[in-house]
């Protein structure tokens, strides 16, 4: 035996067991499970014990994973401190419909149905580093979706539908209606990059990094992109909203909602409370 496995009991089980697995050419110097890893790994479970996996735990959602709800007064003064910015109609639509950030950034003029009040999810914008931004279409059947919109989010989408209409027009910001009747392209982003190219989306890392630096000015504290998402669905769940409607909303599984926002729901627990303080009242213990 050589002198490096000298003393060890696992080395020495290793070197009884493992011949019939190791290549003749590579000889005494081969680690434990090089040659066969996953046989070897399967027999050494056997003559172990305990399988040292048993002792690794799985990965839990922290609070990190699950982020910040923002309660009225911040979301009030967030949306606020965006107005008259690039980014005011985009994030007003995010915390007021929850949608992934790759979702309102796929959002085409034919996804918007005014008169039904509904916005259609149909693909959304994926980046990754190094590599062009690239439309696909939503990873699971959840995720293609229509959410229905309120009298605010369709005036809010018309208005700036109506500010491209004006720019296709010709006519200058500061001119009143003079009752010309232009129609833009469906195909058309509703947030379209910058410099004018109605096609190409808007890079998702610059949306987030703009985001971010103005929230933290704003509110005084650091909160994520994202977190508009965590608050819109915790918003409903407080309010009551089954979790199937928040689901399908969000586009998520209700198992997953549950775990990822049950933690942000303690004014549901306290409406629970106030359920069955109603049911007790009265009742002799």
């Amino acid at each position: 035996m050589s002198a490096e496995f000298a003393g060890d009991p696992v080395a020495s089980l290793w070197r009884q067991t493992a011949p019939s697995y190791i290549m003749p050419r590579v000889g005494d110097r081969v680690l434990m499970g090089e040659a066969h890893p996953g046989r070897a790994a399967v027999d050494i479970g056997k003559l172990l014990p305990v399988s040292p996996a048993a002792a690794i735990k799985k990965p839990t959602v922290s609070d990190s994973d699950v982020g910040i709800a923002l309660d009225q007064h911040q979301i009030t003064k967030l949306i606020e401190g965006f107005r008259h910015t690039t980014l005011f109609d985009l994030v007003f639509l995010m915390a007021f419909t929850g949608m992934r950030r790759s979702e309102v950034l796929g959002l085409r003029w034919s996804d918007f149905n005014s008169a039904a009040k509904t916005l259609r999810i149909e693909q959304t914008v994926e980046y990754t580093r190094h590599q062009p931004l690239r439309f696909e279409a939503p990873k699971s059947e959840r995720g293609r979706r229509t959410i229905i919109l309120d009298d605010t989010l369709v005036a809010l989408l018309l208005r700036l539908r109506g500010r491209y209409e004006r720019v296709v027009a010709g006519i200058p910001d500061g001119v009143g209606d003079i009752g010309v009747i232009v129609k833009i392209p469906d195909d058309w982003l509703i947030f379209h990059a910058p410099d004018g190219d109605m096609n190409a989306p808007r890079h998702p890392d610059a949306i987030t990094k703009q985001f971010c630096q103005r929230a933290r000015k704003v509110l005084g504290f650091s909160i994520r992109l994202h977190d508009l998402r965590v608050s819109h669905g915790t918003w409903l769940l407080d309010q009551g909203t089954p979790v199937h409607v928040v689901a399908k909303r969000l586009g998520h599984d209700a198992s997953v909602l549950l775990k990822v926002y049950a933690k942000r729901t303690q004014k549901g627990d306290e409406s629970a409370a106030a359920t069955i303080g109603a049911m007790t009242k009265g009742l002799s213990i």
